[in-house]
């Protein structure tokens, strides 16, 4: 065997391995959490529960006012429905009905084949943060 087959052979196992690995210790976690859900997922469900909470009387403000004013709304706006995913998302990430083991790979395989979704969702809603921060300093000063 060439030595570049070689390298190329034994980086496809470690790659193999590694997925593996995270697949089969994430449907652990599923399997032994309380609510059939990754810890990480869990969290991130509550903290996007309380920005949804906090966007939401940002976004039911009254009309007119400032530009700042109108922007923080609309944004508060599209937070909420790109948070409203996220949970959805989430939420889909769960084991349905009982817990088996099977199960749990299952799930933790889809939320596997989710993680670019979930990142790129997150990272639009931490840009909506800081966009509403940005207005609401502006709006402050």
């Amino acid at each position: 065997m060439e030595p570049v087959s070689a390298v190329g052979l034994a980086s496809s196992i470690i790659t193999f391995v590694e997925f593996s690995f995270k697949l089969v210790t994430g449907a652990l976690e599923v399997y032994w959490s309380v609510d059939g859900t990754l810890e990480e997922n869990a969290r991130l469900e509550r903290v996007i529960g309380d920005l949804n909470s906090i966007v939401d009387d940002l976004g039911k403000k009254g009309g007119g006012g400032s530009r700042n004013e109108r922007a923080i709304r609309d944004l508060a706006v599209e937070c909420q429905a790109d948070a409203a995913l996220l949970i959805d998302l989430l939420k889909s990430l769960k084991v349905p009905g009982r817990r088996t083991l099977w199960r749990s790979v299952a799930t933790q395989w889809k939320a596997l084949l989710k993680k670019d979704e979930i990142r790129d969702l997150k990272e639009r809603l931490r840009e909506y943060r800081s966009e509403i921060m940005l207005n609401l300093m502006l709006l402050l000063r």
